[in-house]
């Protein structure tokens, strides 16, 4: 899998990218970030990577669905 700013490319060769319709939305800790690829991850970060046509409310439930699991085991 290859991440950049604009696309999010599987290895069988789908690609996810910005397309003005479409983009890709990154979130640590709950705090949008232009790029994840710049960023220096820390234990229990809590990470989201959406893409679609998100509107404010389902970006919110996106955020709450990722759970401190890690933080217990």
């Amino acid at each position: 899998m290859d991440l950049s700013k604009e696309c999010l490319t599987f290895d069988n060769g789908q690609k996810l990218c910005n397309n003005g319709k479409s983009a890709l939305k990154f979130y640590v800790n709950n705090k949008l970030l232009d790029d994840l690829g710049n960023y220096v991850f820390n234990d229990n970060d809590k990470i989201l990577v959406s893409y679609g046509e998100d509107t404010g409310e389902e970006i919110i439930k996106q955020i709450n669905s990722v759970t401190d699991y890690a933080k217990n085991h």
